[in-house]
């Protein structure tokens, strides 16, 4: 449960304690490491180039490039926080960053998270299209994929700087992160 001191601020919360830091920090590794070697076990075991690959490996490498982007930004946890974060929240471990920082991390953490949804997306219609309705790369590609990455990213870097103008990106009592 969330408690407030005299002055009104949050001072009893897991995500400001060292514990909830900590499980990021290492969850955030995990995914990093992981994701990695699903790009090499591709790019490499499979002796992959990019333009020869199959779709599901497409796929599946932006959906891993994006993961090692959030998890390297989740990584850094309360460190891109302004100094002065600790005026309203609590949080254990120590904040050295600005403004700009945590709106930055927001920035990529916001990014990541959409984009991750748009590529289990995209899976789940590679798969319907070539195992439900037959389709071949070529129509999967044209009538389902090009459309949905391009609207899809563009949405979600409006979005993303949508949240960005409007300052919405900022420390959060609920994350030991940045975010909306």
């Amino acid at each position: 449960s969330m408690s407030y001191n005299e002055e009104g601020n949050y001072y009893h919360n897991f995500f400001f304690q060292h514990k909830a830091v900590i499980i990021t920090q290492i969850t955030a590794m995990i995914s990093t490491v992981s994701s990695g070697l699903i790009l090499a076990f591709i790019f490499c075991c499979d002796r992959c180039c990019f333009s020869s690959c199959n779709i599901y490996h497409r796929i599946i490498s932006f959906m891993s490039a994006i993961d090692i982007t959030t998890s390297i930004a989740m990584l850094f946890t309360t460190t891109p926080m302004p100094a002065d974060v600790n005026d309203t929240y609590n949080f254990a471990t120590g904040s050295s960053g600005s403004k700009g920082a945590c709106s930055a991390q927001g920035f990529v953490i916001v990014i990541g998270g959409t984009l991750a949804i748009l590529s289990n997306a995209a899976l789940s219609l590679f798969y319907i299209g070539s195992l439900h309705v037959g389709m071949t790369s070529g129509k999967i590609n044209k009538r389902m994929l090009y459309p949905l990455f391009g609207l899809g990213v563009v949405f979600n870097i409006a979005i993303a700087v949508l949240l960005l103008r409007l300052d919405l990106l900022n420390p959060q009592p609920f994350e030991p992160f940045c975010f909306v």
